[in-house]
């Protein structure tokens, strides 16, 4: 199907990755998709023409998971040997990296605050990372300013609330904590009851209610 998604076609098919896809996001404004791949690569989809516009290259690994900005400017995506990168959404090109934690361990899942000044990212070593990026004119740095422990198993989701003060966990302890606020990010709660890996969280607009 090449109609793009506004003209009713109930499904289509985005096909260029050489191996298993693990993670996608969207744009805010429904016109771009982001897929993370085994294959190591990011590839930025047009929903319009249902094309790939490019490629993100620079990891060496399978990449887990990834996000766009609220602005839709930055990409973020983590992989499997613990690194992180930040990319620049208009041209494909790496803007700043990280890794998580000293251990090399695979970083699970990445967000981006809700102004994009932050980037979240959690994965198998039981913790969740949140840098600060300092956004230049021609260049991106960042400081790690926290560190979320508290998981007994890899945290496979994390996210913002959307007042961008509190913090969200999922993990393969079958729990679910809560977080904040964002000037100490102190552990609040834990959810328990589910018994299996909490493997997606999400977090309604006003804050009141945990998915």
């Amino acid at each position: 199907s090449r109609g793009g998604m506004g003209q009713g076609q109930s499904g289509f098919e985005l096909t260029g990755h050489s191996k298993a896809v693990y993670a996608c996001s969207c744009s805010e404004d429904g016109q771009l998709l982001l897929s993370a791949s085994g294959d190591g690569l990011l590839k930025l989809w047009d929903l319009t023409t249902l094309k790939a516009v490019r490629d993100f290259t620079g990891h060496t690994c399978a990449v887990y998971s990834c996000a766009i900005s609220a602005s839709g400017e930055l990409a973020v995506s983590g992989a499997l040997d613990g690194t992180v990168k930040v990319w620049r959404v208009s041209t494909g090109e790496e803007a700043f990296s990280f890794t998580v934690g000293d251990s090399g361990l695979a970083v699970m899942t990445v967000s981006f605050s809700p102004d994009g000044t932050c980037v979240l990212a959690g994965g198998a070593d039981k913790t969740a990372v949140i840098w600060e990026l300092a956004l230049g004119e021609d260049s991106v740095s960042g400081e790690p300013v926290a560190t979320l422990a508290g998981h007994k198993l890899a945290i496979n989701a994390a996210t913002f609330t959307f007042d961008g003060e509190s913090v969200v966990t999922g993990s393969s302890d079958s729990t679910v904590k809560i977080w904040g606020k964002l000037s100490t990010l102190k552990e609040v709660r834990t959810l328990s009851g589910h018994r299996a890996a909490v493997m997606a969280v999400d977090v309604t607009r006003d804050g009141t209610l945990v998915l």
